[in-house]
């Protein structure tokens, strides 16, 4: 939330107090809540009156507390919240090979070091990919265009596991242009996909149709359009995982049986579109039967209208699921782990179990400060927002939940 004054403190203290009598909470509720969350230990209900008064903490860390707690945007009582600069790394010589073979480790082993780690290495090596195809010969070049296609692409989806969000549309942006000049219709396709993705994690369905329509229709025209064009036709496991995420878009959408079922063929039809070894290509992306099944699942027990949620039929696929081979690399079981965890606390939430559903929430935030990765941050507080308007929205655990969604969203903030 962003406003065009300066809000007094004493206007922030009664936004405070309203907050917390709607939730139905005492101040002596709040300064237990916030004291041991900031401190370990309560602090004292005069304490919570005074910051209800408009003395409130100076502390940039303690007002990001009571702001997960209440429920207030962030940038409210913390104006002054800015994006850290990226940061700038020397260059070093380019390696076609080695630039391919690490950019597949990326996708399919993880990161040496931590994320942030892997986004310092991504921008040295498109520094360098920039540099080298000035002097590149004509086919040199074009293989080095297309490396640059997939590194901005690959470093966009890692800002974005981190929460840097201007940063992935920045690279994503610079992806499409580059791929839309060279006539590279198969990486147009892919980093197309790969924001319509992006912004179907973060809820912002209508983008996310655009851009997954856009990989349809672009695997529809290959084979009327020019020789180059033909000759990087888009492979078809990227129009199967358009297919897909176009189907769960449908899903969220959906608010009667026929809107539901046509959703869920959507994703049916993406089945046939499985690709079991695609092998180390640049595009850095695969269909498998476990990505077709977890998104079934999900549709099944995500769709927003209660009455088509089929929860126990989600059960059963995640039962399917176990009997597949586990898959290759640490950080893409990780993120199977993270989906079949969501689709249990969907489940569960569903059947009104809400201290289950809250616990498997945290279960699977605790996965991701592990990972270090906030791609699926928004599902949760959708679960979290959902849970905070039922019965159980009051109790500590949902509290809880909401602080520790706080620390994950605002984690530079409360490193030590």
């Amino acid at each position: 939330m962003q406003t065009n004054y300066k809000i007094s403190e004493k206007e922030l203290g009664r936004v405070i107090r309203n907050k917390r009598i709607e939730k139905g909470w005492s101040a002596e509720k709040l300064g237990s809540l916030y004291g041991n969350a900031v401190r370990g230990y309560p602090v004292q209900q005069d304490a919570i009156y005074m910051i209800e008064e408009g003395h409130l903490p100076k502390n940039i860390k303690r007002r990001l507390v009571l702001a997960g707690l209440l429920g207030i945007p962030p940038l409210l009582l913390c104006p002054d919240l800015q994006a850290e600069a990226d940061v700038s790394i020397p260059e070093h010589p380019l390696d076609r090979t080695e630039y391919t073979t690490a950019l597949n480790a990326y996708w399919q082993k993880g990161y040496k070091g931590s994320p942030e780690h892997a986004l310092n290495d991504l921008h040295e090596r498109l520094q360098t990919l920039h540099n080298s195809v000035l002097y590149a010969s004509a086919p040199q070049k074009e293989q080095i265009k297309r490396l640059l296609c997939s590194y901005h692409v690959r470093r966009a989806y890692i800002a974005n596991e981190l929460g840097r969000a201007s940063l992935a549309l920045s690279h994503f942006h610079k992806a499409i242009t580059l791929a839309t000049e060279e006539e590279f219709t198969d990486l147009h396709a892919m980093a197309l996909y790969r924001r319509g993705e992006f912004f179907f994690d973060r809820a912002e369905l209508k983008h996310a149709e655009q851009d997954l329509q856009a990989v349809l229709q672009l695997t529809r025209s290959t084979s009327s359009s020019s020789n180059k064009t033909r000759k990087y036709a888009p492979p078809e496991r990227i129009k199967g995982r358009a297919l897909n995420i176009l189907g769960l878009t449908q899903v969220w959408k959906a608010r009667n049986e026929a809107a539901f079922g046509q959703a869920l063929k959507l994703i049916d039809e993406s089945e046939k579109y499985i690709e079991l070894d695609p092998g180390g290509d640049i595009y850095t992306i695969e269909l498998t039967p476990q990505f077709y099944l977890i998104n079934r699942a999900r549709a099944l027990v995500e769709v927003n209208n209660v009455k088509l949620q089929r929860s126990t039929q989600a059960q059963d696929i995640l039962d399917e699921l176990e009997q597949h081979q586990a898959r290759k690399g640490k950080r893409i079981h990780n993120y199977e782990r993270l989906n079949n965890i969501f689709i249990l606390a969907r489940s569960h939430f569903g059947k009104g179990y809400y201290p289950i559903a809250t616990t498997l929430a945290q279960e699977a935030l605790s996965l991701m400060e592990e990972m270090q990765s906030y791609i699926h941050l928004p599902v949760i507080k959708r679960l979290y927002e959902d849970l905070s308007s039922t019965s159980y929205g009051k109790s500590d655990d949902v509290a809880a939940l909401g602080l520790q969604i706080l620390f994950l969203e605002y984690a530079g903030m409360f490193q030590k």
